[in-house]
């Protein structure tokens, strides 16, 4: 039984593989059997019983229903890891862990892969932008995350000239709070002015929780964009202005103490409170 994996830790001795950038992957059933060879090869180095369910370079599905219980739970797990390697073994490492490495009574569920996402992005890749002494790093995730309110997607696109000039954009790719899709998983239409872009799985889920949403169709999530049938005629939607200021009508003002509040503030969403004098404000 799986139970075996009890004691397998996450650490040097990682064998990390190239990410979908280098293998220009366009398929999800290419993505998805990448990651399930990526994550046997792992673990049958530990638990070498499991070689077995490996025939002519194909590995058996009761591999995966093992670990996650169904198929589904390991696509949750390959769509949280936005296709990185490294991301893939530490969100499931650290679910393992979770369940105390004991495969035999417990899975690695969907709603526990989330969770661990939205940790990570909440007190890990959040946290790496705290430092930034003029808050411009800050600023732009404001702004991308107004998007994500308003346009309630998380894919959007950015002007390659653009791109080249800004240091807080890539700054926030760089603590992977933001995270570019691959040429080869691009529409045609915007492959060659713009990149795309899609918001950290973690931070969606935080996105949904925070507005009370229903989060069940984020099991359709996956690192290949599903776009709309009419996406080249209403590419432009997806456009953040890097150059164009926020909208004023993001904000109120508090009656209490006329400050101005962002309309987005966790306070101003978790508890109708102006967060500087607690007076209760009335949404719409």
């Amino acid at each position: 039984t799986m139970d075996r994996a009890k004691g397998i830790q996450l650490g040097e001795d990682i064998q990390l593989g190239q990410d979908l950038d280098s293998f220009f992957f366009n398929t999800n059933i290419k993505i998805l059997n990448f990651f399930k060879k990526l994550l046997f090869k792992r673990l049958s180095h530990h638990i070498p019983e499991l070689k077995r369910l490996e025939v002519n370079h194909k590995i058996d599905d009761f591999f995966l229903i093992e670990l996650f219980d169904n198929i589904g739970n390991f696509k949750t797990l390959v769509a949280a890891s936005h296709g990185n390697s490294r991301d893939f073994l530490e969100i499931f490492f650290k679910c393992a862990k979770e369940i105390d490495y004991n495969f035999a009574q417990y899975s690695i569920t969907r709603e526990l892969i989330q969770e661990e996402a939205k940790r990570i992005y909440l007190f890990e890749k959040r946290r790496r932008i705290d430092y930034d002494s003029e808050g411009l790093a800050k600023k732009l995730l404001s702004k991308i995350n107004r998007y994500m309110t308003e346009k309630k997607r998380r894919i959007f696109i950015i002007k390659n000239s653009q791109i080249k000039k800004s240091l807080e954009l890539m700054k926030l790719t760089d603590e992977a709070l933001i995270h570019p899709f691959p040429s080869a998983l691009t529409p045609l239409i915007v492959r060659d002015d713009y990149k795309m872009f899609s918001i950290d799985y973690g931070s969606y889920i935080d996105w949904y929780d925070t507005y009370k949403k229903k989060i069940k169709h984020i099991l359709d999530e996956s690192l290949v964009p599903k776009l709309p049938n009419d996406f080249e005629e209403i590419y432009l939607d997806y456009l953040i202005d890097l150059n164009e200021e926020s909208s004023s009508i993001m904000k109120i003002n508090c009656p209490s103490c006329n400050k101005a509040i962002e309309k987005d503030h966790p306070v101003l969403i978790k508890k109708n409170l102006c967060p500087y004098c607690a007076f209760e404000l009335k949404m719409a």
